[in-house]
């Protein structure tokens, strides 16, 4: 309406209102993980305009669409009798899929929770269609089989594959500062093949032991390693990076 501005937020939240008629302005709302089934309230600070004063209290807030994966939105609304009144916002926001992965996780297992882990091999086929984080467990995952075409990744979507969690964590940023967690090829077998034009991710995993890649990459799509360690590797001195395409993909 004539108050409020209305955009479509997919990232990272403040809502800044205007009394009369100052045009509202919107800001991201941050990436929401999503851990099991349950509502995802995240929180928004409304700021007047003007004075810059927190008057949350004077907007209610209703949220939708927000208990699976995929946009959710939250919408705004100042309450009658406030300077607020007749202003309305819809802001969206993003929730990812998490799959979480243990180890030792039982064959059947959801992975839709840390209660509920599922295995390595499972939560990568899972994450194909929409693309979201895979986070695994301290702990070594040793490798049974070399990738295959059909088994290869090919999401849809942005991959991450993060490591380094004690099991009880809803936030990567509440992992402890020292984990890690350990890919193992037993020096048989090879370890991820991918074909995707959608980003990929590796997030403090120790890669060890690969028959030949840690990763053969082809296609588009960037690439990158934060805070891991490929040791003992037996392709392209012990990195196992193997980039095998000529198209566009950045690699860090």
């Amino acid at each position: 309406n004539d108050y409020a501005s209305t955009k479509l937020i997919d990232g990272d939240g403040t809502f800044t209102a205007g009394a009369a008629c100052r045009r509202g302005l919107v800001q991201p709302i941050p990436v929401q993980h999503y851990v099991g089934e349950r509502e995802y309230h995240p929180s928004v600070t409304v700021t007047d305009a003007a004075t810059g004063e927190d008057v949350s209290s004077s907007f209610d807030l209703a949220y939708s669409d927000n208990t699976a994966p995929g946009l959710a939105r939250v919408t705004l609304t100042g309450k009658a009798e406030t300077a607020f009144a007749g202003q309305h916002t819809d802001m969206m926001f993003k929730l990812v899929p998490i799959f979480c992965v243990s180890a030792d996780a039982a064959s059947d297992a959801s992975g839709e929770s840390w209660s509920e882990p599922m295995r390595l091999d499972k939560a990568l086929a899972a994450v194909q269609a929409t693309g979201g984080e895979v986070w695994l467990r301290t702990g070594t995952y040793a490798l049974t089989a070399s990738p295959t075409e059909d088994t290869q990744l090919r999401p849809q979507g942005e991959l991450v594959v993060r490591g380094g969690f004690a099991g009880t964590e809803e936030s990567p940023d509440e992992r402890s500062a020292s984990g890690l967690s350990t890919i193992d090829g037993q020096g048989q077998f090879a370890m991820f093949w991918a074909t995707s034009s959608a980003s990929l991710s590796f997030e403090r995993l120790r890669f060890v032991g690969a028959l030949s890649y840690v990763l053969r990459k082809l296609g588009s799509g960037d690439v990158s390693f934060e805070r891991c360690e490929l040791v003992g590797n037996k392709y392209s001195g012990n990195s196992g990076v193997r980039k095998d395409t000529s198209q566009a993909a950045a690699f860090s």
